[in-house]
């Protein structure tokens, strides 16, 4: 206002209890007030209370604030040291926060620590009197470092009094603007660990600084190197120690659990991963007693190969038991006693190979395998065993109920051995060798191995059975047999060769041990010997007993005609016998036209011989000697009975000797 005020200006309470007059100036210290108007009166009012004044008191160091309506007062418990430039808040009770920031609606509330130099900003907490360094909480990154949006914070705290060191519990940095980390233990010391609790686990996860181990679970951690870092311990059987769990729709989602070893010089037979199982024993002593190891086989780019191994302890010792790699599947690679088996539904031995013995087996033993033997159906059950081909559902088959077995076929049930023909093959059956010894082939044996016994002196040894489909029904149409022949021993055996003629099985053709007879039944059957220009080279008529060489006998002589007929000229050589003894008598085998020459040195004696009939001849000669024909007293002699002489003195004279009828004897003495 300028110039003086008229009349001059009154100052005055609203309580009437001081005025001023007159007034030139009205000054307000810092404090918002408003001005109220009545008729020429103007009454200020202070924003700060009724009537505008505060009350109260504090001491040195204490900070203001309100004790009661428009009273400030002050407490030791909150206090600002102005050398230290420390703010103190005491606190009274230790269930009452100290410091409390409470949120309205619309601000944010917030602390803000800055600092204008270099230095880092810090919250301390300290013990009360000492000044005792409790835990610093300090910002990591300087201030010329902020505005490149670093930044973060330290939790330290004080270990034995002031002057004790101050280590470093938790660490939230950022090295840049896209890389974050949290850190405990920073300065890396053995006795500083990190736990959290559960509701049920006091160690839920427990990181120990000593051991340079991770717990999670039931129960503590453990020094045990065979434990390994992390130790997962679950508090009952019921509970899973680990999961890994994907919520990937991706058909390729799966929980992954990697084994990576990355090592800069990878070779052969590398351990890749390793996953073991262990247990005490009996001894509390802890125990490998299974593991699973994977290596490498062939570490080169473009053809790497793996190897996965399962091994298991057996009777103290590890055992290899299964190898996957690129060979294939192997059961039992380091050739130990170990047996393999698989179960069916219904049959616990289904499949089994036992490795003591070498053997494999089916079907509770009834196919066994070993180096040495295949053996089917070894418990002697009803089981057949069947091979298909590509023409056949039975290649080979076997009938358990029958004991026979089929090529090609299901077996007869009357027959051992069944082959059938199929796909009309052009041999049925071939035995072959390839043996370069020259006095080997191929063998087909018919063994009968019923025991001797002397008292069976007629038994079949083996028979060939050739059957065919008659009007009545499947027949034996014809056979090759051995049989034992007359003879204890079985030192002589015949072989026959059998047909059917008008539906009888006949014996055209034996090979007996001491002859070769055809027509053994002496039947109508011919034999005959074709050359390659006749078909009768020779031939045995059976129905005229007549024997033709180069011509079919003649039917219809009588029966002291010609026997032996042949078309052609007949030549050999005469049968010699030479005889140098004095007396001489023809046996009934020698006399088919043998010539006998007579060369003894002194008088010779001839004695025609008795059992002749009629066709018998022989013709003699001497040539030392002087020579008598005598004759017997049931034989004649060119008509002179018994007993009756005949001189033949002529050396190198061949005398002919022929018998014309029953003993009786014509000598031809001319």
């Amino acid at each position: 206002m300028s110039g003086p005020v008229r009349p001059p200006l009154k100052t005055e309470l609203d309580n009437d209890t001081s005025e001023n007059r007159p007034v030139n100036t009205i000054a307000f210290a810092n404090t918002d007030f408003t001005l109220t108007n009545v008729g020429t009166k103007t009454t200020v009012a202070l924003t700060g209370g009724a009537g505008g004044t505060i009350g109260g008191s504090i001491a040195d160091t204490q900070v203001a604030f309100g004790t009661a309506a428009d009273t400030i007062g002050g407490d030791s418990s909150f206090t600002y040291d102005t050398t230290t430039n420390q703010l103190r808040i005491a606190g009274i009770s230790d269930n009452v926060g100290e410091f409390i920031i409470e949120r309205t609606l619309g601000n944010v509330q917030k602390i803000a620590i800055e600092n204008d130099s270099s230095a880092s900003p810090i919250i301390r907490v300290e013990s009360a009197g000492t000044n005792t360094k409790l835990m610093d909480f300090r910002n990591t990154i300087a201030e010329t470092s902020v505005t490149a949006g670093l930044g973060g914070f330290v939790f330290q705290h004080q270990i034995s009094g002031n002057t004790g060191s101050v280590r470093e519990f938790l660490r939230m940095t950022t090295g840049d603007s896209a890389n974050y980390e949290v850190v405990f233990n920073e300065d890396s010391k053995s006795s500083q660990d990190f736990r959290i609790e559960s509701d049920a686990y006091p160690n839920m996860f427990f990181l120990d600084g000593g051991f340079n181990k991770i717990f999670m679970g039931n129960g503590s951690v453990s020094n045990d190197a065979d434990l390994g870092i992390v130790q997962i311990s679950v508090g009952n059987s019921l509970q899973t120690a680990l999961s890994l769990i994907s919520t990937e729709g991706d058909a390729l989602g799966a929980p992954t659990l990697n084994f990576f070893r990355n090592s800069a010089s990878p070779d052969v037979q590398d351990a890749v991963g390793r996953i073991e199982f262990k247990g005490n024993d009996s001894a509390i002593a802890k125990t490998e007693y299974a593991s699973i190891a994977v290596y490498i086989q062939d570490e080169t780019a473009g053809s790497q190969d793996g190897d996965m191994r399962f091994e298991i302890l057996k009777g103290n010792s590890t055992k290899e038991y299964l190898r996957m790699n690129s060979f294939g599947v192997i059961f039992n690679e380091l050739g130990a006693d170990q047996n393999f088996k698989v179960e069916t539904n219904d049959d616990a031995n289904a499949f089994s190979i036992d490795g003591g013995t070498n053997t494999v087996s089916m079907m509770s033993s009834s196919v066994v395998v070993s180096n040495t033997l295949m053996h089917v159906n070894s418990g002697n059950a009803n089981y057949d065993f069947r091979v298909d081909g590509e023409y056949s559902d039975n290649l080979l088959r076997t009938d358990g109920s029958i004991g026979a077995v089929g090529i090609n076929t299901a077996p007869d049930s009357a027959v051992s051995l069944h082959v059938k023909d199929y796909n009309n093959q052009a041999t049925v059956v071939r035995i072959e060798s390839d043996d370069t010894d020259t006095s080997s082939s191929p063998i087909l044996e018919l063994r009968n191995s019923r025991a001797y016994d002397p008292a069976i002196t007629t038994a079949n040894i083996g028979l060939i059975k050739f059957s065919a489909d008659t009007v009545d029904g499947i027949e034996t149409v014809g056979s090759i047999a051995v049989q034992q022949d007359s003879v204890a021993s079985f030192d002589s055996t015949s072989m026959q060769f059998k047909v059917k003629r008008s539906g009888v099985e006949v014996d055209n053709f034996r090979i007996r041990y001491s002859e070769v007879v055809v027509n053994e039944d002496s039947t109508d059957c011919d034999f005959r010997v074709e050359t390659n220009g006749n078909t009768h080279g020779f031939h045995v008529d059976a129905a005229t007993d007549v024997v033709g060489v180069a011509a079919i006998g003649v039917t219809g002589l009588a029966d002291n005609n010609p026997k032996l007929q042949v078309n052609g000229s007949i030549s050999g050589k005469m049968p010699i016998i030479e005889d140098n003894s004095a007396t001489v008598a023809p046996t009934s085998s020698q006399l088919s036209g043998q010539m006998f020459s007579l060369v003894s040195g002194s008088a010779i004696t001839l004695t025609l011989p008795n059992s002749a009939s009629l066709g018998d001849h022989f013709s003699f000669m001497t040539t030392t000697s002087n020579l008598t024909v005598v004759t017997t007293a049931t034989v004649t002699l060119n008509g002179v009975g018994a007993p009756t002489t005949l001189n033949a003195n002529t050396n190198y004279k061949i005398y002919k000797v022929v018998c014309h009828a029953t003993n009786k004897w014509t000598v031809d003495v001319s």
